[in-house]
């Protein structure tokens, strides 16, 4: 199946998304920070990254772009509980980008 990471400092959501990635028959590395997901993206190729917007040591809006720059044919989800806002989270004219807002209505929009 498909090469995943998951970018996301809540060590219960990292642990569910991965078991239920990996159940579902892809190779997952997950990483907690977003110096370790850009890290990850420079030894290896991933089809689909879910990246959470609040991380520790950077905005989850900055990893997208740096994965972005990196690997420019993995599709790029992002994941946060902020309410939607205007600005693109992964750059201008990207269509592999999905932004989720888990909050009280649902809301996506392709970048």
């Amino acid at each position: 199946m498909g090469e995943l990471l998951v970018v996301e400092d809540d060590a219960a959501i990292g642990g569910v998304l991965t078991i239920s990635l990996q159940r579902q028959g892809h190779e997952v590395v997950l990483t907690t920070s977003g110096a370790d997901a850009l890290a990850a993206a420079d030894i290896r190729a991933f089809d689909l990254a879910l990246i959470d917007r609040g991380l520790p040591d950077m905005d989850g809006l900055d990893v997208c772009r740096g994965l972005r720059v990196k690997q420019s044919g993995c599709v790029l989800v992002m994941l946060t509980g902020r309410g939607p806002g205007r600005k693109s989270p992964c750059g201008q004219g990207n269509s592999n980008c999905l932004l989720v807002w888990s909050g009280r209505r649902a809301w996506r929009s392709v970048a």
